[in-house]
């Protein structure tokens, strides 16, 4: 199973370096996957992508051995599940504004006992350059959670939302 290289880098201290896609184009996804970033992340909030485009764009960004990401266009377990389930190697998600919301992102995005993402779906572990079993093994170790701080009551809160352990 491939390593999530942009997670990894992260753990360690050191930066990872990325971009947005905001066309939703994948020729235009392998073209920007070949350009050297670690990640890529497919903008699902504030763009006309759809989640079958976005799904073709995971696959062509992972086939390059860039990490595929995804910004939700809300944080909601529907939106996480079938970003993940469709083969992204990690979320954005935005608008997170107490530790609740913080929670359920990272929930959502962790199979039991870490959380409560359900399972199915084919690309996740396509994606990963593995099978099925592999990934439900090692998901919670390789799918990178995001969370941002867009408001003021984020920033209010931000301890809070900080102390949100990566794997509950």
């Amino acid at each position: 199973m491939k390593t999530n290289h942009a997670r990894q880098k992260l753990k360690r201290g050191e930066p990872s370096i990325g971009t947005w896609l905001v066309l939703p184009d994948p020729m235009s996804a392998l073209l920007m996957a070949r350009t050297g970033f670690d990640w890529l992340t497919v903008e699902l909030e504030h763009s006309p992508t759809s989640f079958e485009t976005a799904a073709q764009d995971f696959a062509v960004i992972a086939a390059a051995g860039t990490a595929p990401l995804a910004r939700v266009p809300w944080n909601t377990g529907e939106n996480i599940k079938r970003v993940l389930d469709t083969g992204a190697w990690g979320i954005v998600v935005p608008m997170v504004n107490s530790r609740a919301e913080a929670e359920a992102a990272v929930a959502a995005a962790r199979y039991a006992p870490l959380g409560a993402r359900s399972i199915g779906g084919q690309l996740h572990a396509t994606n990963f350059d593995t099978d099925p079993a592999t990934y439900y093994a090692r998901a919670n170790d390789e799918i990178l959670v995001v969370l941002m701080a867009e408001h003021v009551k984020a920033i209010e809160a931000a301890d809070e939302i900080l102390s949100v352990p990566a794997s509950t």
